[in-house]
């Protein structure tokens, strides 16, 4: 735990520059190009390449970092930080300001096949977010795509999946043999569950809600399930019986903003997510209810500090994430607006902590099940960890 203000401060300050700016990576033999990872694997969030922050190679970790990626061609690489790779182990990275990126090695089960010969790998069964987060995806469908209104900063590559044969949605079987053999080779702290968008939320609640009964067979670890708000509530209170928090994701509080980044997504009110969000706190208790803040559209941060006081009123979690490019949608050089503001970003995030604590809605490590004890893709734990000490 970190007890000094000045290295919170810092520690806050190096992971909102990396977060925004991204680093520039060199690949370790010529001849293997750097692919982009500022959403790795593709997805709606920001699940980049999975890092421990420190200060030196030999001193303590001071946290976990998602990060983006870029090739050095990419148009972004002229914002990123650059880094060079350790000479004690080429797979960590020092970045020009000295801070060194340790390298987290993949789960021993990605490389293994289940009883039927499916690769776990391959299939993407998983993904470790940071803190031993085990991220189930049971579907990779988005309805959106569709009707070409998926969500902007979105990057799943639905052609991609086709190419590689993925199944649009994995059978409870699978993920949860997967889960098994991972439990038995690696250390997981918490899963979290989200599942693809759907014309009917419920129906696909409903679905998750099974494959949960059938993880609750095989542990105990804490859950968290991410879905669109439902229309039957009663839902919200059978699952509670099974998983440990929720995220319902508005993702942009800004309604203009939101219409035009999210053209399916807004098309759902938003006082139908605040009806969702009082509902879920009513059966998972205050803290346990998460909604995610994008930012990176020029929106006002003061008209957005107002619109996530209200949220955390309700007992509503609020994450803060910094939209990051590589969307088609987006267009070939969409520049974030929180680029080259620093130090604006920093106050935000200071500002949103000191709600959250007045609200004792404030975020630690592992402190929460799933995405709300992880948040290595944001800087907002590492906010509220500054704001305990002011």
């Amino acid at each position: 735990m970190i007890t000094d203000k000045n290295l919170a401060y810092q520690i806050l300050k190096d992971k909102i520059s990396l977060l925004s700016r991204g680093i520039v990576v060199q690949p370790r033999k010529w001849w293997i190009p750097i692919r982009h990872r500022q959403s790795y694997a593709g997805g709606p969030g920001p699940q980049g390449r999975v890092y421990y922050i420190s200060y030196g190679e030999e001193s303590p970790t001071v946290g976990m970092i998602s990060i983006p990626v870029y090739p050095k061609n990419h148009y972004l690489a002229k914002y990123a930080i650059s880094t060079k790779r350790s000479k004690v182990n080429p797979h960590n990275l020092i970045t020009e300001n000295s801070i060194v990126l340790k390298s987290l090695p993949p789960p021993p089960s990605l490389r293994m096949n289940l009883s039927d010969g499916t690769s776990i790998g391959r299939n993407v069964l998983f993904r470790m977010h940071c803190y031993n987060t085990y991220a189930i995806s049971p579907s990779l469908t988005c309805y959106h795509f569709e009707d070409g209104k998926q969500c902007k900063y979105c990057t799943i590559d639905i052609p991609a999946s086709s190419k590689w044969k993925l199944p649009k949605v994995f059978s409870d079987e699978h993920l949860v043999e997967a889960l098994e053999i991972t439990l038995q080779n690696y250390k997981i702290r918490s899963i979290t569950i989200t599942g693809g968008t759907f014309p009917d939320p419920d129906t696909s609640l409903c679905n998750m809600l099974n494959l949960i009964k059938k993880i609750r067979k095989v542990t105990d670890l804490s859950i968290h399930v991410q879905f669109e708000p439902v229309s039957e509530l009663g839902l919200l209170k059978e699952l509670a019986r099974f998983a440990n928090s929720v995220g319902i994701f508005l993702e942009i509080l800004d309604e203009k903003i939101r219409k035009e980044i999210c053209p399916g997504k807004s098309k759902v009110p938003k006082e139908k997510y605040i009806e969702a969000w009082k509902e879920a706190v009513k059966q998972f208790g205050q803290g346990n209810v998460l909604t995610t803040c994008f930012l990176g559209f020029n929106e006002n941060l003061e008209t957005t500090l107002q619109e996530i006081e209200k949220c955390v009123k309700l007992g509503v979690r609020v994450v803060i994430l910094l939209v990051r490019p590589g969307s088609q949608a987006l267009g070939k050089n969409f520049i974030p607006s929180y680029l080259g503001k620093e130090d604006e970003l920093i106050d935000f995030h200071i500002k949103v902590a000191q709600i959250l604590l007045k609200y004792k809605l404030d975020t630690k490590i592992g402190g929460a099940s799933g995405c709300i004890g992880c948040l290595g893709c944001s800087a907002i734990m590492e906010a509220c960890q500054y704001a305990r000490l002011s």
